[in-house]
């Protein structure tokens, strides 16, 4: 990606947009899995969703943005993208959390009373290292083997979980099982094509640089 090229208002300016994507990503997570409960009948509670949108925004803007970073730094290294998921993910997961709690309580709401799911963040630490890992080794390639990178790891991170469960507490219903599908299998896809993003922009931003300097 030739990132020791680009200054660091450049390196700047592309992780901001990687937050921009990573925003618009919670953002329409939440909203897919709104319909995706409406579908099951679920009844629509705002303060609930508006409270849920914040853990889901926090959480997608915190790991890509942590990923973005691994990706614009130099010297271009997958094991820095690995470190930094494994690191981005817990931090991004407990942030979220205690958002949304915060959340629930200012809109008057009361937060379920639960400790934190260690194990859940264990895999998604393993998870989202493997995915900055793997994405760091796709720099320059398209968006599809992007898309595909995040399908694998994501479906490697569902059926961990589904593992977890059964460990536990046992499976969760039936309509809770699809959520959970549909938010861990396309978030890494999304995050993936937002890494693409990024890794493009800082791209054609470091050949200008190269042409002009």
């Amino acid at each position: 990606m030739n990132s020791n090229r680009l200054s660091t208002g450049a390196k700047g300016a592309s992780v901001l947009g990687a937050a921009w994507l990573a925003i618009a990503l919670g953002l329409a997570l939440e909203a897919l899995l709104l319909l995706v409960a409406s579908g099951q009948g679920a009844d629509w509670e705002p303060l609930k969703s508006a409270a849920s949108a914040v853990q889901r925004v926090s959480w997608s803007l915190v790991v890509c943005v942590a990923l973005a970073w691994a990706q614009v730094l130099h010297p271009p290294s997958a094991l820095r993208g690995g470190l930094f998921g494994l690191i981005g993910a817990p931090v991004a997961a407990i942030t979220a959390r205690a958002l949304h709690k915060s959340a629930l309580l200012a809109l008057g709401l009361a937060p379920t009373a639960t400790g934190i799911p260690w194990g859940l963040i264990g895999v998604r630490a393993l998870e989202y290292a493997w995915l900055g890992f793997w994405t760091s080794r796709l720099a320059g390639r398209g968006p599809r083997v992007h898309v595909a990178a995040g399908a694998v790891v994501g479906t490697v991170g569902v059926a961990a979980q589904l593992a977890l469960q059964l460990a536990g507490a046992g499976l969760r219903p039936g309509g809770e099982l699809v959520v959970l599908a549909a938010n861990e299998l396309l978030f890494p896809v999304g995050c993936s094509v937002v890494l693409w993003a990024t890794n493009t922009k800082a791209r054609r931003d470091a050949e200008a640089a190269a042409r002009n300097g």
